[in-house]
This record gives structure tokens, C-alpha cells and sequence, in this order.
């Protein structure tokens, strides 16, 4: 049987979302939200020519030379007067430089005696002065929309005094696990129990990712399964994420209720690990039903869940496209297209070498702090030898 493809997959999700609208908030609350619109400089930074270090304010021209100090500017205060031949301005780290003065000669640098300081050797000019406009020029474009704000995004606009930015408004999604052999971390586990990996998991990287996240547990009951996916609570969501239940096993409920009940938009994929995943419309909802098995399921949200993120908030596509050689042989023939967890490391040749962790379990995440990239196995691939040239995807960091 032949199965979508994962490129044709992430296609139709996003087909299916609509950039969320933009809402104006104050910058100190705009860490890990999405801008929605292009951000410019509105004034220069600096705004005036600035001392980089203490110092004296003098004219390069007349260094070396002996020069009569008339007095001190700090931050926050202007010299009133244009510096005269022969004059220096005692100047601290970060105020104005003096009109007329066209360098800053370090304290250490000088020779003071009384109103006299004594420069010893050549000065170029522009010496320990940051010029106005040296970071920003008014106009200039900070930042496209569809950018991460990350805690140096907030700096640099802070800096150009902004107070209130347009972002995406947040994406609200629902996590819900299901399998009856899920308990809560804390509580005592029973006979053949685990504790819920998946539901704090994707909780968490969504959160990372800029959504508003809700929790829930659904029960291994074809009913109640049913039930949830047929509350209207859902609506307000824009996307469902579940977790198990997407197979083919007696208590696999998912895919069938999706074809009976909803659009369903795919069940099952061209991809190992995390094969069993579906997809469907419910009303104005995206649901996405990700494998049970941690390992797989976060494959699966690499691919599939987060460029549906990506779309919501109005962002690039999240993952990179690399090209690599297979440091070591990978033994197995491929039925299904493999997606094997490699270590990335750039070549002077513009590749990566790929090396393939000793882990590719699909029921554990612990590998994945080891993995820094996915390479791609075609479907019916023979096994592959050392110096194999794939394809893959670079891991995303973080947002």
C-alpha cells in the first residue's frame, strides 16, 4: 500500500491553517511571540556620537600635544560649548562627544597634572567614538514579520525605543494522551503502568514555541474517545494534538472515529519511525493523532506539527534542509521512509558528515539531546554503506 508522502502531508496541514491576526502588546510581555509586521528603526543608536570609555574629548589633529582640561561631561549631559584649540573635556563611557572634538584618548593613555593632561603620541580620529547611527540608522529595517522575539530581539528594540509591537495573537492548542496506562509523574505507578511523557513533553514545546497550551487525558473507550473529539470545547482550538491511540491495535480508536465522524485528511504515513499518524477537520479544528511512543511522536512533531505552528504564527518553515554522507554504515533495508537521528557536523565542502546514533528507539526521547539532525532513508532502500550521500533536515534549537 502506498502512503502520503511526509512533504505532502505538511503541505495539506498547512493548506488548512490560517495566519492567526495580529494584536499590539507591550514589549516587556513580547519574549517568544511572533512579530506580525515588519519592524524599522525610528531613530539612529546611537542618537548622538558617544564616548566609548572614560577619557578626555580632544581634537585629533593636535595629538601628540599638552591640552588644558575645562571640565567634565557625563551621561545624560551635554557640553555646552564647540571644544577650542588646544582644549580637553574630561568625558565618561557613554556621553556626548563635545562639537569640535573628533576623539577619545583613554585615562590611562594621558598624563594629567592639575587642568593639564599631556597625550604622548598620534590619535586617529574617531578614537573610542561610537558615531551616531553606528548600531542603527533611522529607517533601517530591524526585523521581518514572522520574527521569533527572543530576549536579544527585545533588547535591540528596546533600543530604538519601541514600546508596543505587533505579533501573531497565540496559537491555542490542546494536548491530549490517551492510553490507559498513562499515570501523572507523582503518583504511585500500578502494574504495567508508565508514567505520561508525551502530554508534559509537547506541553513544553509548544509553550517554547509561542502557544497558549491546555491539557488533556483521553480514556482507552471507543465512546469516550468519540465523545472528546465531538466536544464543542474543541472549537476554540486551533490545533488538536493527541498522542497514541493512532494504529492499528484494538484500543486504536482515533483514525476510525476521524473517517466516520470528520474530514479525515490522512491516516498513516511514508515515514519510520511514526508511521501511525493521522489527520483531521473538525469544524474550524485541526487535529493531528501522533504516535503513542515518545521517540516517534516527537519525530513526528518535528515534521508535521511544527511547520502547522509555523503556519499559524506566520513564520518561515522551521526545519533546514541539509545534504550529507553517512559516517557509518546503516545496516537495515528501508521499507518505509526512514528517518534516522544523526549527529551533523559541517564540511569545508558544504556538506555535512552524518553519524547515526546507536539509539533509534522509538519509544525514547533521551537520544534526541545527542541528535542535532534527521537524515533520510528513501523508502525501499537497500542498507546503506559508509560515504552514502542523503538528505535531511536540521533540528530546530528552539524557536
Amino acid at each position: 500500500m502506498s502512503y502520503l508522502s511526509v512533504a505532502d502531508a505538511q503541505t495539506l496541514l498547512q493548506s488548512r491553517l490560517s495566519t492567526l491576526p495580529a494584536e499590539a502588546i507591550p514589549l516587556r510581555q513580547a519574549l517568544g511571540r511572533t512579530l506580525a509586521a515588519p519592524v524599522l528603526a525610528g531613530i539612529d543608536v546611537p542618537p548622538f556620537a558617544r564616548a566609548a570609555m572614560d577619557g578626555y574629548a580632544v581634537r585629533a589633529d593636535e595629538c601628540p600635544g599638552t591640552f588644558t582640561v575645562v571640565g567634565q561631561v557625563r551621561a545624560g549631559t551635554v557640553w555646552p560649548t564647540p571644544l577650542e584649540k588646544g582644549q580637553a573635556v574630561r568625558i565618561l563611557t557613554g556621553a556626548p562627544v563635545p562639537v569640535g572634538a573628533t576623539a577619545v584618548v583613554e585615562q590611562e593613555r594621558v598624563i594629567r597634572q592639575d587642568n593639564t593632561v599631556q597625550i604622548e603620541r598620534a590619535i586617529r580620529p574617531g578614537w573610542n567614538i561610537m558615531e551616531k547611527g553606528h548600531e542603527y540608522r533611522q529607517g533601517q529595517p530591524l526585523f521581518e514579520a514572522g520574527h521569533p522575539l527572543d530576549a536579544l530581539s527585545i533588547g535591540q528594540l528596546a533600543a530604538v525605543g519601541v514600546a508596543t509591537v505587533p505579533v501573531r495573537k497565540r496559537p491555542r492548542i490542546l494536548v491530549a494522551t490517551s492510553g490507559d496506562e498513562l499515570v501523572a509523574p507523582g503518583a504511585p505507578l500500578g502494574p504495567g503502568q508508565v508514567y505520561d511523557t508525551n502530554g508534559p513533553l509537547f506541553e513544553a514545546l509548544l509553550t517554547q514555541w509561542g502557544a497558549t497550551v491546555d491539557r488533556a487525558v483521553i480514556p482507552d473507550d471507543a465512546d469516550q474517545v468519540a465523545q472528546f473529539f465531538h466536544d464543542p470545547k474543541l472549537q476554540p482550538y486551533s490545533l488538536v494534538l493527541t498522542t497514541g491511540g493512532a494504529s492499528v491495535g484494538d484500543y486504536d480508536f482515533i483514525p476510525q472515529i476521524f473517517a466516520r465522524d470528520f474530514e479525515r485528511l490522512f491516516w498513516r504515513l511514508d515515514m519510520h519511525p511514526g508511521k501511525a499518524v493521522a489527520a483531521a477537520q473538525i469544524g474550524t479544528t485541526l487535529a493531528i493523532a501522533l504516535s503513542g511512543n515518545p521517540g516517534a511522536a516527537l519525530i513526528g512533531f518535528y515534521l508535521l506539527v511544527l511547520p502547522a505552528l509555523a503556519q499559524l504564527l506566520g513564520r518561515s518553515f522551521p526545519l533546514t534542509a541539509v545534504e550529507g554522507v553517512l559516517t557509518t554504515p546503516y545496516p537495515k533495508p528501508t521499507r518505509e521512509t526512514r528517518f534516522l537521528k544523526v549527529r551533523l557536523r559541517p564540511t569545508d565542502e558544504g556538506f555535512y558528515t552524518m553519524t547515526p546514533l546507536e539509539d533509534q528507539s522509538s519509544d525514547a526521547i533521551r537520544s534526541f539531546r545527542e541528535a542535532d539532525g534527521l537524515a533520510v532513508i528513501p523508502h525501499g532502500a537497500p542498507p546503506q554503506p559508509a560515504g552514502t550521500r542523503l538528505s535531511g533536515w536540521l533540528l530546530p534549537i528552539g524557536p
